[in-house]
């Protein structure tokens, strides 16, 4: 295996390469109006001001407390930390592409994949950390959903089975799974119109890995599993109307169908990769306890990643057509 390629060699190739990237920029006040602003935000905040109150922005309140850790240190100490806490994310995001790149069964490619992530926001002028990578998140949260979706649509029915329920008993309980799906749909959409769209889909995220810890830390029932089937429709497609909107709210409309499409690929990626490990686990191990473990990993993780999405329009560069 070559050098550059090694996994234990990925994550300092990785660093070394976003320093690199990003060297030029460091200590540089002025990066761009909305981190002058953030860092602006957090700053007041430990002069008393209020948020929202003496401060006003539509950015989730969480942003500006993000920023005010670095800007208790003064400046321009102040500049290099909420920078190097950029960065830290940056390679930290790389790294999550590398590892879920090699899982899928694409480990040669891993480590380029990464580097291309990296170089990418250079080229694109998002040193900084701009709303751009907050997309990335989104799209990574919706490799969850269709990791866990694919994973309860076909391998369901066999663990109701082996824990010695009728099949029957499944079969109405997927049955449960469709019809509440309408309902949590239409939900979904409607929250969505009327709260911030990243607060939902987290809490999507979230209640999907609620539901599962219930699911498997309650004993193995019909009652149980018809309550299981009619907690995931609710939750089942509820990630499509905010997950469309905030590509439509960051990126407009123009190329709405091609960045979503981005989204759902990443969608079936997840897919894919939960049938096939699901079936490796099972037959490894001799159940689907560890699988159960993961789907509920992978949920918190989406929710917290994408709280920090940025629901405003990306700032294009000049000379980019808008959307």
């Amino acid at each position: 295996m070559s050098l550059l390629t090694h996994p234990r060699h990925r994550l300092p190739l990785l660093i070394l390469v976003a320093l690199a990237a990003r060297l030029l920029t460091f200590g540089n006040p002025v990066v761009h109006v909305d981190e002058e602003f953030y860092y602006f935000t957090g700053t007041a905040l430990w002069h008393g001001l209020l948020p929202f109150v003496d401060v006003w922005d539509r950015k989730p309140v969480g942003l500006f407390l993000l920023y005010a850790i670095p800007a208790g240190l003064g400046f321009p100490a102040g500049i290099w930390a909420y920078q190097a806490m950029a960065l830290a994310s940056l390679i930290a995001t790389a790294a999550l592409v590398a590892r879920l790149a090699a899982r899928a069964g694409f480990a040669a490619g891993a480590t380029a994949g990464a580097l291309a992530y990296i170089l990418w926001f250079d080229l694109l002028g998002g040193q900084g950390g701009q709303s751009p990578v907050f997309y990335n998140l989104l799209v990574i949260g919706f490799f969850t959903c269709g990791f866990q979706l694919a994973f309860v649509t076909v391998h369901f029915q066999k663990y109701i089975v082996e824990a010695g329920i009728s099949p029957q008993v499944g079969y109405w309980a997927f049955a449960l799974v469709g019809l509440c799906n309408i309902v949590g749909s239409i939900s979904s959409g409607y929250l969505s119109g009327r709260f911030p769209k990243r607060y939902v889909l987290s809490g999507i995220y979230f209640s999907r890995a609620l539901v599962t810890v219930m699911f498997i830390m309650l004993p193995a029932t019909p009652f149980t599993t018809y309550l299981f089937g009619a907690l995931t429709g609710l939750l089942w497609l509820s990630t499509v109307p905010p997950t469309s909107s905030l590509i439509g709210v960051m990126f407009g409309t123009r190329y709405f169908s091609m960045l979503y499409g981005f989204a759902f690929f990443s969608h079936q990626v997840g897919g894919f990769t939960a049938l096939m490990l699901a079936g490796w686990l099972r037959e490894s191990t001799g159940s689907y306890h560890a699988m159960w473990l993961l789907s509920i990993c992978f949920g918190v993780f989406s929710a917290l990643i994408n709280l920090p999405i940025v629901e405003k329009p990306v700032i294009r560069k000049e000379g980019m057509s808008p959307a």
